[in-house]
C-alpha cells in the first residue's frame, strides 16, 4: 500500500465522527420547534450510547478476525443511513431514536478498526494512533460546530426547509451538499 493510504481511512473516520455528532445541535432545534421534553432529548443521547458501546466492544474484536476494511465501510454506510433516518425526524420521534441508534453503531464500528487500520498503514511508529485520534476527534468536534454555526446564521442551501422559514435544514440535506 502507498504511504498516504492511511489518509483515506482517516478521512472515513472523520466523516463518521462528523455524522455521529452533527445531530447534537438539532436536538435543541427539535426541542424548540416540536416541543420535545428534556427527558426525550436526554433519552436520545442515551440511545446513541446504547448503539455505541456494543459496537465498540464487538467491532474491535471481530475486525481482527475478518479484517478492518469491512467495518470501516459498514460504518460509512451506517452513517449515511443514520443521517437519512434523522432527516425523517420531522415526521416523528421514532425516526430520531432510530437515527441516533444507528449513528452510535456507526461511530462504535469505526473507532477500533479504523484506529488499528490507520496505525497499520502509517509509515512512522507512533503516528498512526495520533492520526486516527485527530481524524475522529476532528469529525466529532467540527460536525456540531459547523452545524451550530449554521443555526446561528442560516445559509441558504437551495434545499426545502421543513418549517418553511429557512431557520434549519436536516442532517441529510446539509451532508449531501458538502460531501
Amino acid at each position: 500500500m502507498k504511504t498516504r493510504d492511511w489518509a483515506r481511512v482517516a478521512l472515513a473516520m472523520f466523516a463518521v465522527g462528523w455524522g455521529a455528532n452533527q445531530f447534537a445541535p438539532m436536538l435543541q432545534v427539535y426541542r424548540r420547534l416540536d416541543g420535545l421534553s428534556q427527558q426525550t432529548v436526554t433519552a436520545m443521547f442515551g440511545v446513541y450510547v446504547a448503539g455505541l458501546v456494543p459496537a465498540l466492544l464487538l467491532a474491535g474484536w471481530w475486525s481482527r478476525h475478518v479484517g478492518k476494511r469491512p467495518f470501516v465501510r459498514l460504518a460509512l454506510v451506517a452513517a449515511v443511513v443514520a443521517s437519512a433516518l434523522l432527516a425523517l425526524g420531522a415526521l416523528g420521534e421514532g425516526w430520531l431514536y432510530a437515527g441516533r441508534l444507528v449513528a452510535g453503531l456507526a461511530a462504535g464500528a469505526v473507532m477500533g478498526p479504523g484506529t488499528a487500520w490507520v496505525t497499520e498503514l502509517s509509515d512512522t511508529p507512533g503516528r498512526g494512533a495520533r492520526r486516527a485520534t485527530i481524524a475522529l476527534s476532528g469529525g466529532f468536534g467540527l460536525g456540531p460546530l459547523v452545524f451550530r454555526l449554521h443555526f446561528a446564521k442560516p445559509i441558504y442551501l437551495g434545499v426545502p426547509y421543513p418549517n418553511g422559514d429557512g431557520s434549519w435544514v436536516t442532517n441529510f440535506s446539509l451532508g449531501w451538499l458538502y460531501f
